[in-house]
C-alpha cells in the first residue's frame, strides 16, 4: 500500500499510480480541490480530507508492505513515531532541508529530518528567525513589482514581508531524540536537479527527499 500525507495538484500521486497501477492508494489531503488528476486515471484510489494520517486505520496485515509520503510539512518527528506506532517501517519526507530550507519556506515542517539527526546538537531555546517575502514569494521576476513600489516611494515594501519563528522547547527535542532512536536506515534521495537546469536560477529548486527505514520493534 501507498499512502501520501499532502497531495496538493498529485504530482507525486500520479508517479505512484503510473509506476504501480496495482498498488492500493491513500491520498490524504484537507483541500483536495486542487488535485488535477482525471477521476478516471485515479481508478480505485481512496481520497481523504477529513481525516489525518495520525488517526487514519491502518491493517496490521499489510503495514509491512506500506509506504508512506509525506509532503504535509508536519512535524517530521511526530510523524516517525506514529508511523512507528502504526507498525509501518518505510518513510518518504519532502521538502526536508535543515535551516536552508525552513528560511525559504511560510509554512516548513518543524522539525524536519535534518534536525531529527542532528537533535544532539541542539538545546532548549534554540531558535530560527526569518523574514518570508509575501510579494515575491516564489522568486519570480520582480521588476514589474518594483517599478510598482518606486511608485509608492516604497512605503509598503516593508509590509509585505512577515517574519516567521521557531523554537527548540523540550517537547519538541524529546520527540526528535525519540524519532532518532526508532530510525534504523535513512538515506538522502538523489536530486534530479543534478541532472536537468533549473527553470528558476532565482529559487533553489532542491528539495531534499529523504527515505527511511524504521527499526520493527526497539
Amino acid at each position: 500500500m501507498y499512502i501520501e500525507s499532502g497531495v496538493f495538484i498529485g504530482s507525486s500521486l500520479w508517479a505512484c499510480l503510473s509506476a504501480s497501477p496495482k498498488t492500493k492508494v491513500v491520498g490524504i489531503d484537507p483541500n483536495l480541490t486542487k488535485l488535477r488528476i482525471p477521476a478516471e486515471f485515479l481508478g480505485t484510489t481512496k481520497l481523504i480530507d477529513n481525516v489525518d494520517f495520525s488517526t487514519l486505520d491502518i491493517d496490521n496485515n499489510t503495514s509491512n508492505n506500506t509506504v508512506v509520503y509525506f509532503d504535509d510539512h508536519i512535524n517530521s518527528a511526530a510523524r516517525i513515531i506514529r508511523s512507528f506506532e502504526k507498525g509501518i517501517r518505510y518513510l518518504i519526507f519532502d521538502d526536508s532541508q535543515g535551516i536552508e530550507g525552513t528560511v525559504k519556506k511560510r509554512f516548513p515542517a518543524f522539525p524536519c529530518i535534518p534536525f531529527i539527526l542532528h537533535s544532539d546538537l541542539i538545546e532548549p531555546g534554540d531558535f530560527i528567525g526569518w523574514s518570508f517575502n509575501l510579494i515575491n514569494p516564489k522568486g519570480m521576476p520582480t521588476y514589474g513589482i518594483k517599478k510598482t513600489l518606486s511608485k509608492l516611494k516604497m512605503k509598503m515594501y516593508r509590509k509585505n514581508y512577515e517574519n516567521l519563528y521557531v523554537q527548540f522547547d523540550q517537547n519538541i527535542l524529546e520527540q526528535c531524540r525519540h524519532a532518532k532512536k526508532l530510525i534504523k536506515k535513512v538515506e538522502k534521495i538523489p536530486s534530479i536537479t543534478d541532472l536537468i537546469v533549473p527553470n528558476n536560477y532565482s529559487m533553489s529548486p532542491e528539495s531534499s527527499k529523504f527515505i527511511i527505514e524504521l527499526h520493527s520493534n526497539i
